[in-house]
């Protein structure tokens, strides 16, 4: 994307709610471009609460990082990326580990991994591509912050609403009335813009004042705890090699009430931390356990409440009749950087909503949340933030009902695709029920 100076006409900046990777790509683009932006983030540091582990970025998701970051910070993203082995539970004919045992399945019933069409049709895209990139969320999320973006976000500002007033236009002896937002702050601030830009992420507040019930996630009955484990000493002694060569997938059937319960997990390693500047400062394990509500026995209120510590908790409790050796994941996670939720979805045929009704449009899972089984949240994020950039950037910073409904149009197009495929991993994984079984629900 150009570096050059826009002439944009809009004195009033966008206002970006959310410090998430896919508002700061944005961000980056419109810094690049001098159209007046800025972020606020109810956060009071980048660092108060987990910020998640590691991502995959492939495909459509590379390019669009490639086009929109200055190539420095690009080069920067590439080479704070995890150095990992993609064998294992992602090929074809990987197979899974049988999580009472700890050994690999036999035969055909011992699930081999049967990669979706979508998940095909992206491999292929991939060997004629270039390799997929790891990024740590934390480290990706500082490098988006570099090059001045970082000195825009305004940090412990929750986001409570926003106002829309019309004012005049500037110039010209005809006055015409424009429409301008205003955000709205727990602090009892304000701030005003040409347009509000929710990268708020699942429970969007955003969404919530712009679209009430037209754009609604649904309950997919899947739970989740993510979770990271560094990669000491005992937990390579307790795990051995084969456990720790690539991504894998561990599964338990077979349970009296019929629900699978699913660990992936992957060792994510940065042996260029000693030369590169900005990657963690430990390796570590990545997983995630997933299976269904009635699995995990816990009302939803109380999970969206769990510390930390009580997720690892219930991670131990839900795996306490596996494999010793796959246990060492939970016993020696990190105690702080453990997080448990519901997995969200928008349905893939997304409502339709007048474009710029008011000032206002989404990005990311704000707009299109979906279960992380297919892996392409993040890429799905980065793309809205290039398409929307693009557009904005192309018509010189102009907000218009055409100008965003041309990007709007797009990402739905998109999110179809890449929910429909999350979904396809998500029936593996927690048995996901077809969407039409779904409740809406308040995210």
């Amino acid at each position: 994307m150009s570096s050059s100076t826009t002439n944009n006409p809009n004195p009033l900046p966008i206002l970006i709610i959310g410090s998430g990777l896919g508002g700061l790509l944005l961000a980056q683009a419109l810094l690049s471009a001098s159209i007046p932006f800025a972020i606020y983030e109810r956060d009071a540091a980048p660092s108060v609460r987990p910020q998640g582990y590691r991502i995959r970025i492939s495909g459509d998701g590379i390019a669009a990082l490639e086009a929109t970051l200055p190539p420095a910070i690009f080069q920067r993203f590439e080479q704070t990326c995890a150095r990992v082995k993609l064998l294992g539970a992602v090929g074809p004919g990987g197979a899974a580990i049988d999580a009472r045992t700890g050994r690999e399945v036999e035969g055909e019933e011992g699930a081999k991994y049967k990669p979706t069409p979508a998940h095909v049709k992206r491999m292929q895209q991939a060997a004629t591509r270039r390799r997929p990139y790891t990024p740590d969320r934390a480290a990706a999320r500082r490098v988006l912050m570099e090059g001045g973006v970082g000195e825009r976000v305004r940090w412990g500002k929750a986001f409570e609403g926003y106002d829309v007033v019309e004012e005049e236009e500037e110039g010209g002896k005809k006055k015409k009335k424009k429409k301008v937002v205003v955000a709205r702050f727990a602090d009892g601030s304000t701030a005003k813009g040409c347009l509000l830009v929710g990268a708020d992420g699942a429970r969007s507040r955003v969404r919530r004042q712009f679209l009430g019930d037209v754009l609604r996630p649904v309950d997919t009955r899947g739970r989740i705890v993510y979770g990271k484990t560094a990669m000491t000493a005992e937990v390579e002694e307790r795990m051995p090699e084969g456990l720790l060569d690539a991504m894998r997938l561990v599964e338990e059937r077979g349970r009296a009430d019929g629900a699978p319960v699913t660990c992936l997990y992957e060792p994510i390693r940065f042996p260029q931390r000693g030369e590169v500047e900005g990657c963690p400062e430990e390796d570590y394990v990545y997983w995630v356990l997933v299976s269904r509500k009635e699995v995990f026995g816990v009302e939803d209120g109380v999970l969206a409440r769990m510390s930390s510590e009580e997720a690892k908790e219930l991670a131990l409790e839900v795996t306490k009749e596996w494999n010793p050796q796959l246990r060492a994941l939970f016993e020696l996670a990190d105690p702080t950087q453990t997080a448990a939720m519901r997995v969200l979805s928008m349905r893939p045929e997304m409502a339709a909503w007048e474009p710029l009704r008011e000032p206002v449009t989404l990005l990311g899972d704000a707009a299109h949340v979906m279960s992380p089984s297919g892996g392409v949240g993040a890429v799905t994020a980065f793309r809205d933030a290039a398409n929307l950039a693009k557009v904005l950037v192309e018509n010189g910073g102009q907000v218009s009902a055409e100008i965003i409904g041309k990007y709007e149009a797009m990402m739905k197009e998109y999110a179809k695709e890449a929910i429909e495929e999350s979904r396809q991993g998500g029936v593996r994984f927690f048995n996901h029920p077809p969407f039409e079984e779904c409740k809406s629900v308040d995210a």
